[in-house]
C-alpha cells in the first residue's frame, strides 16, 4: 500500500469534514479520519507527523462523546486510548474517562474491554486481570488472553497471545477506515513495553550510578542503546546490555552482588556473563584491548573488535535515566546485518528501522 497516498486522501477528508456542521456524527467520522491519516503516516515512517494526528484522533472521540447521547459507544473511549498508546502518549485522561462512564460495570463485552484497557493504563492490573476474565466468547479470545497477561506482567504468555492477535489480524477482510493495520496488538504493544521498561530502567539506573561512583568504564548497547538514542520506548527487551572492560569484573560482580543481583550465567556463555535480579536480566559483554589498540570482546573462537568509534564518551537520557551508550553509526551498522536466529534477527530488523526513521525524520 502506498501510505503516503492514503494519508493524503484522508487528511483531505478530514479538512473537509470540518467544514462542515459538528454534531456528534461528523465528530466521529473525522475522529476515524484522523485515526486513519496518524496510522497512514506511521506506517510510512513519519512518526512525528503521526504522532499529532492520533492525538487529534483521541480529541475527537471525547468531542463527539461529549456531544452526544450514545452512553454505550465505548469504541469512542477505545479509540482514543489506543490513539495516545500507539502515539507513546499519556492515555491517563482518557482511561479516567472510560471508568467514569462505567465501563468496567458495562453488560457489553466491548464495554469492559474499555475497562480493562483503562485499568492497565492506569497500572490496576490486579482489577485489569479480574475483568479480562469475564469478557465473554463473544470477545476475540486472544485479545483476552494478551490482556490477562498483561495484567499478570506473564511475558512469555503476552507474546504468545499478541502474537494470535497478529495472525488472526492477517486472515481479517474488514478493517476500519479499510486500514490494514494491526492497531490492536500496536496498543497492547505500547502498554507491554511500558511495563516491562520501569524494571529495567530501574534495574540500569543502579548499575550505571554504582559504575560510575567507583570510575568503571561501561557502555549500553543493544536494543536499549536504540530507544536511548531516538528518546522513546520502541518495544520490549529481554535483558539490559552492558560492555564492561574484563579487567574490571572482579568489582563489577562485588557491586552487582552487594545490590542484590545474583550471578545467573547461561550454559556455555561466551564472551560475558548474566546477572539478575527480580525480573530483569543483565547480560555484561566483556572488553578487551588488543595489542594493536583495538577494543574486542574475547570469545572462544577468537577476539571480535569493535568498531572503532563505537565506544566513545557519548550519555544519553530516557525516562530520567542517563548512561552512555555505543554510537549511533555502530549501533546502526550492527543491526543493519541481523542475527541468524529467527526472534534475534526480527529484533535486529525492527531496532535498525527505527534508527534509520529517526534519522530521516
Amino acid at each position: 500500500m502506498d501510505w503516503r497516498a492514503r494519508y493524503e486522501r484522508v487528511a483531505a477528508r478530514y479538512a473537509a469534514g470540518e467544514r462542515r456542521e459538528l454534531d456528534e456524527r461528523q465528530l466521529v467520522q473525522l475522529a476515524n479520519a484522523a485515526w486513519a491519516a496518524g496510522l497512514s503516516l506511521l506506517m510510512a515512517g513519519h512518526r512525528a507527523g503521526a504522532v499529532k494526528w492520533l492525538r487529534r484522533a483521541a480529541g475527537r472521540y471525547r468531542e463527539s462523546w461529549d456531544v452526544g447521547a450514545a452512553t454505550e459507544a465505548w469504541g469512542r473511549p477505545i479509540g482514543a486510548m489506543k490513539a495516545l498508546l500507539i502515539a507513546g502518549q499519556d492515555a491517563t485522561d482518557a482511561a479516567r474517562w472510560a471508568l467514569a462512564a462505567g465501563a468496567p460495570q458495562a453488560d457489553s463485552p466491548i464495554g469492559r474491554y474499555a475497562g480493562v484497557l483503562a485499568l492497565l493504563v492506569l497500572s490496576r492490573d490486579e482489577e485489569a486481570t479480574e475483568l479480562a476474565q469475564t469478557l465473554s466468547a463473544d470477545f476475540p479470545e486472544d485479545v483476552a488472553a494478551a490482556l490477562v497477561a498483561l495484567g499478570r506482567s506473564d511475558v512469555s504468555a503476552y507474546e504468545e497471545a499478541v502474537a494470535r492477535v497478529r495472525r488472526s489480524f492477517e486472515e481479517r477482510d474488514a478493517f476500519l477506515e479499510d486500514l490494514p493495520v494491526a492497531d490492536t496488538a500496536l496498543a497492547l504493544d505500547a502498554l507491554a513495553v511500558r511495563r516491562a521498561a520501569e524494571a529495567q530502567l530501574a534495574g540500569l539506573a543502579d548499575v550505571v550510578a554504582r559504575l560510575e561512583s567507583e570510575a568503571i568504564d561501561y557502555w549500553l548497547f543493544g536494543g536499549w542503546a536504540v530507544d536511548f538514542h531516538v528518546g522513546r520506548l520502541t518495544r520490549v527487551h529481554t535483558d539490559v546490555d552492558l560492555a564492561v572492560p574484563l579487567d574490571e569484573l572482579p568489582p563489577v560482580r562485588s557491586l552487582l552482588e552487594r545490590d542484590g543481583w545474583r550471578h545467573a550465567p547461561e550454559p556455555e556463555e561466551d564472551g560475558g556473563t548474566g546477572f539478575e535480579r527480580g525480573t530483569v536480566r543483565l547480560e555484561l559483554t566483556y572488553l578487551v584491548r588488543l595489542d594493536d589498540g583495538a577494543i574486542a570482546t574475547p570469545f572462544r573462537a577468537g577476539p571480535a573488535a569493535w568498531d572503532a568509534d563505537a565506544l566513545a564518551d557519548e550519555v544519553r537520557e530516557l525516562l530520567g535515566v542517563r548512561c552512555r551508550v555505543v554510537s549511533r553509526a555502530a549501533l546502526l551498522r550492527g543491526k543493519s546485518t541481523p542475527r541468524e536466529e529467527p526472534d534475534e534477527a526480527a529484533r535486529d530488523r525492527a531496532d535498525y528501522e527505527v534508527l534509520r526513521t529517526a534519522l530521516e525524520e
